[in-house]
């Protein structure tokens, strides 16, 4: 966010230090339908390791530097994440937790429910009109060892 431009042009020299000018806080909240696309590497089970590409729900809530994401899966699983922004020119930077709840069906006996849960980054967060786009970094801290590495396009989520 800062920067030293150093000149020496046509007889003259000097020094100016930069400073990054932000216009208006960036509001990314909204409902937003998404593809994603990434990488799973680091899991104790090589058989998870691999590409990942799908397509997912946003729904983000943000107030001032506290931003809540609940992501929606098409199977209707979810997660939740709880971040800390950080505002850089015309994007956002956030690191936090995540949670996500996911139900195991036993035809035999009772369903049993597992909670994901770990630390995340999410990086160049922007909207331009109605386009979402960001990239994440996420590591497994309950179950797993994995670690997913995304890129993330959305459109704003209209009612019909």
């Amino acid at each position: 966010n800062q920067a030293t431009f150093t000149y020496d042009y046509d007889g003259l020299s000097g020094t100016i230090n930069l400073q990054r000018y932000t216009y208006n806080m960036l509001d990314i909240s909204g409902d937003w339908d998404a593809l994603e696309s990434g990488i799973i590497t680091g899991c104790t089970n090589p058989s998870l390791n691999g590409a990942e590409l799908g397509y997912t729900f946003y729904s983000i809530t943000q107030n001032g530097s506290s931003i809540t994401i609940v992501e929606t899966y098409s199977n209707g699983d979810t997660c939740t994440y709880d971040l800390t922004s950080t505002q850089k020119g015309t994007y956002i930077d956030a690191s936090g937790t995540y949670t996500c709840p996911f139900t195991i069906d036993n035809p035999d006996s009772v369903p049993v429910t597992y909670i994901l849960a770990g630390g995340v980054t999410f990086n160049d967060m922007r909207v331009i009109d109605d386009f979402l786009i960001f990239e994440y970094d996420l590591q497994f801290l309950t179950f797993e060892t994995c670690r997913i590495q995304a890129k993330v396009s959305g459109i704003i989520s209209e009612p019909f």
